[in-house]
């Protein structure tokens, strides 16, 4: 049996690599096992998500193609009910102007209010309307309903945060419509003036959303995988989808929930707010939480039987394991062990 532990913003930019790598050995971590097997490095594709390689990387584990669906799956996983349409993502956001750009905010640091959402979503729902779509209400997640699909290609929610929204952002044919649902609902919410409060109180606005991920639900292949835990609820999804229990999927907690024997897995997201933003300074200052849930983790794994840990380290658009056989795994031994700092580079992104 595998415990895989898969390290979204881990694979650092190989311009930086070593000062960081630096700072990490003296300040935090005394590093990984010798011993360990370095597994040639993956190249995903990214075309309309770069920096999302982790979603790309799972996609493919759970047996999907092309380009992750994220929203049916998500809307599974959060309690939805069954249904035949197409459904995308609506996200409530902060867009907002970079110098000579416009950049998607999340709103994580003051997420709206039930109230905000239901102030906000006659709008949502007149121009969705009008686009075709239905707005479906699922707790304080949105999302859209269609029944003929839409032809539109999307960057994930996590690729487009902190970036420049651009032509790059959606293409295909309805990619006109999809923009004007965007426009009207930005036009509405400002000229209802319901950002007032934020502003006053110095927090981000909602005046814009991102509408992503979209897909028809479709069940995918048997998976080895017994036990699934992350944050992200499209993952939670996709395993959902691949036959597994609900009491066997969660979002990261400190100990893996029950389940039948097999394989594990856990995305663990320490690195990823930081590495987006280029902060490396806050990467840094995330390690050791992770270090301590790796370890926790692995810890538990192999007292249930886990022969072989597998690290996934992504970054934008690359995957690199490193594979612990049980004669080779030590947590977090020897930083200055060659694999490790060729494990946490990533090449430089294609142009």
């Amino acid at each position: 049996m595998t415990c895989v532990l898969v390290l979204p913003g881990a694979l650092l930019p190989a311009d930086l690599a070593p000062e960081v790598l630096r700072a990490a050995n003296a300040s935090v971590l005394a590093g990984l096992a010798r011993g360990a097997r370095l597994a040639p490095l993956q190249v995903l594709p990214w075309e309309l998500s770069p920096g999302a390689a982790h979603l790309h990387w799972l996609w493919r584990y759970f047996g999907g193609d092309g380009l992750p669906t994220t929203a049916p799956y998500a809307w599974r996983a959060l309690g939805g009910p069954a249904l035949a349409t197409e459904l995308w993502a609506c996200r409530p956001a902060h867009c907002a102007l970079a110098r000579d750009h416009m950049a998607l905010a999340a709103l994580d640091g003051s997420p709206p209010s039930p109230a905000e959402l239901e102030a906000r979503a006659p709008a949502v729902r007149e121009a969705a309307a009008a686009a075709g779509c239905v707005l479906q209400e699922l707790d304080e997640h949105w999302f859209l309903s269609r029944t003929e699909p839409w032809d539109l290609q999307v960057r994930a929610w996590e690729s487009q945060l902190d970036q420049a929204i651009g032509p790059e952002s959606a293409s295909g044919a309805a990619v006109l419509a999809w923009r004007r649902l965007t426009n009207e609902v930005q036009m509405h919410w400002e000229v209802a003036g319901l950002n007032a409060e934020r502003e006053a109180a110095g927090r981000l606005t909602i005046n814009s959303v991102w509408i992503e991920g979209g897909g028809v639900w479709r069940r995918l292949r048997p998976a080895t995988v017994r036990a699934v835990m992350s944050d992200e609820a499209a993952v939670r999804g996709w395993a959902l989808a691949a036959g597994l229990p609900d009491a066997a999927v969660t979002p990261v907690r400190e100990r893996w929930p029950e389940a039948t024997r097999g394989d594990r897995l856990a995305v663990l997201s320490e690195l990823l707010p930081a590495w987006r933003l280029r902060d490396w300074g806050q990467w840094l200052a995330c390690l050791p939480a992770l270090e301590a849930r790796v370890a926790a983790l692995v810890e538990q794994a192999r007292a249930a039987g886990h022969a072989e840990v597998r690290l996934v380290a992504t970054g934008g658009e690359h995957a690199r394991e490193l594979i612990h056989t049980p004669a080779g795994w030590r947590v977090w031994r020897s930083w200055r062990a060659p694999n490790v700092a060729l494990w946490l580079t990533e090449p430089e992104l294609a142009p």
